[in-house]
C-alpha cells in the first residue's frame, strides 16, 4: 500500500512540473522551463521505475506458485547514495548560488 502512494504522489509531482513548465513557456522563461521539465523527468522515472518494479513483483509472485523462489544477492547501494548526495549538494548548492547574487 505504501508503494502504490509513493507512486501516485510521484505522479501528481511530475504532472504538476510539467503544468509548470507549460506556464513558464507561456511567460517565456525559458530557463524556469528547463528546470521544471527536469524535476518533472525526475519524477517521471522514478514512478515508472516503481511501476516497472511492481509489475515485476507480480511476475515473481507468480513464478512462486509454480518454481522454486529466487535466489536472493546482495546489491552495494553505495554508488546510488553518492550519487544522490552529489545531487542534493548540486541542488542546495544552485539554490544558495541564487540567494546569494
Amino acid at each position: 500500500m505504501g508503494r502504490l502512494v509513493l507512486m501516485v504522489t510521484f505522479g501528481c509531482c511530475c504532472l504538476v512540473c510539467f503544468l509548470l513548465v507549460g506556464m513558464a513557456l507561456q511567460g517565456r522563461q525559458l530557463g524556469t522551463a528547463f528546470l521544471f521539465a527536469s524535476f518533472g523527468l525526475l519524477f517521471a522515472s522514478l514512478c515508472g521505475s516503481m511501476l516497472r518494479h511492481h509489475l515485476q513483483q507480480k511476475d515473481v509472485i507468480a513464478g512462486l506458485l509454480h518454481q522454486q523462489a529466487p535466489s536472493v544477492s546482495f546489491v552495494p547501494h553505495w554508488f546510488l547514495m553518492t550519487a544522490l548526495l552529489v545531487t542534493i549538494v548540486l541542488v542546495f548548492g544552485s539554490i544558495l548560488l541564487r540567494l546569494v547574487r
